[in-house]
């Protein structure tokens, strides 16, 4: 795209909508549509055209369009209930292809992996049928991407990108969402974490955006969106518990990550000493229960150590410890322990030979950047070196 190409971000407030508008102001002539003037500050300071409008308005998008060259629809629905969701999903991506017609623009569309549901093994790639019954957003998902294919059959120059899962700086759920329940509780490690997760940096997804607005091979056609490679959920989670400076998950069972919820019950006392007598890091955890105070007045030697002195340092440390609460460990629904037990892996050999992609960032580069990011946005502590220097400079302000 040259500079005089004129582009129209939809869902520029948010995570990938707002990264894009960061990459392409000053470059080429941008325009937002955005819903309320109080989420611009992310991209208030840039030079940008913000139209107001809502995405489910057909007008609003309509007028929001004239003009321009490219479409990039990042737009949808994250809050409301089930059906305001599908109505800005949905709804909004009939009508930004209605405006893309009017304005005789190309169009970029973004949607997702989970199209394709959770496969448990093997390897996810474009072929896959798209999976029903995923939920609200899944399914959205699916019927918008439909909508998108049926106009690319009728002539509309479009792309769908299916990004997997993104990191980075200002990511809801995968950066800023997994800290915040890092920060509350223990993340559960499926399996140990050895499961496939298919992450991606959010400059690499930006990458196949600007590809997918200017190469011809592109138009029609889908791509998954991903890293080289994927890496364990064990490294993926250890990133941000090196960033937090202390251990946050919990590797557990498939089993006994959904049988709780699954049981909707208490644990019965056969079952907390079968545990207890397996798992540690499970005697650990039930111990201060109900069941698990029960437990160990009934059965006090199964949890009962060898004797030991009464005080040394080494005790009245691990005392200490053990007197502070433990954090709850979360837990999964069915669906989310299949997708974290899942070791399918998503292929992008076609956007890499179509759209030309490569992915620039694997998950040390990424996470070095977000670890920087989430410093200076205070949802980590600081580095060593990092909070010396502002006690020097607290300590030079002072004099």
């Amino acid at each position: 795209m040259n500079e005089g190409t004129t582009v129209l971000i939809t869902g520029a407030t948010g995570f990938i909508g707002g990264r894009l508008v960061e990459m392409l102001a000053g470059r080429v002539r941008v325009r937002a549509l955005v819903s309320a003037y109080t989420r611009t500050s992310r991209i208030a300071r840039y030079p940008v055209e913000m139209v107001r409008g809502d995405i489910r308005d057909e007008a609003a998008v309509a007028q929001a369009a004239r003009g321009v060259d490219v479409i990039f629809h990042c737009a949808y629905g994250s809050r409301g209930t089930p059906e305001e969701k599908r109505a800005i999903t949905v709804g909004g991506t009939k009508n930004v292809i209605a405006a893309a017609r009017a304005s005789g623009a190309r169009l970029v569309h973004l949607s997702t992996q989970m199209v394709y549901g959770t496969p448990e093994k093997g390897v996810i790639t474009e072929e896959l049928p798209r999976q029903e019954g995923g939920g609200t957003y899944a399914e959205s998902k699916v019927e918008a991407e439909k909508l998108v294919e049926a106009a690319a059959a009728a002539g509309l120059p479009a792309t769908i990108l299916q990004p997997t899962a993104v990191y980075g700086p200002w990511a809801p759920v995968w950066t800023m969402g997994v800290l915040a329940r890092m920060r509350e509780g223990k993340v559960p490690l499926v399996n140990g974490g050895e499961g496939a997760c298919n992450a991606v940096y959010i400059d690499d997804v930006i990458q196949a955006m600007l590809l997918a607005a200017r190469r011809e091979e592109a138009l029609g056609e889908r791509f998954l969106v991903s890293a080289r490679e994927p890496v364990s959920w064990r490294d993926f989670y250890g990133s941000y518990e090196e960033m937090l400076g202390f251990p946050a998950t919990v590797p557990v069972r498939v089993e006994e990550a959904v049988e709780p919820q699954r049981r909707g019950r208490r644990w019965a006392l056969p079952q907390l000493l079968e545990l207890a007598r397996e798992e540690p890091s499970v005697r650990s955890r039930l111990g201060d229960t109900f069941e698990g105070q029960l437990a160990r007045r009934l059965a006090g030697p199964l949890f009962r150590r060898r004797s030991t002195p009464s005080r040394t340092p080494e005790l009245d440390k691990l005392r200490r410890l053990r007197a502070k609460p433990e954090l709850p460990v979360y837990r999964l629904s069915p669906t989310e322990a299949s997708f974290y037990a899942s070791t399918a892996r998503a292929e992008i050999g076609k956007a890499q030979r179509l759209l030309g992609y490569e992915p620039g960032y694997d998950l040390r580069a990424g996470m070095e950047i977000t670890g920087e990011w989430a410093r200076w946005a205070r949802l980590v502590p600081a580095k060593a070196e990092e909070q010396q220097a502002q006690q020097k400079r607290k300590g030079v302000e002072a004099q």
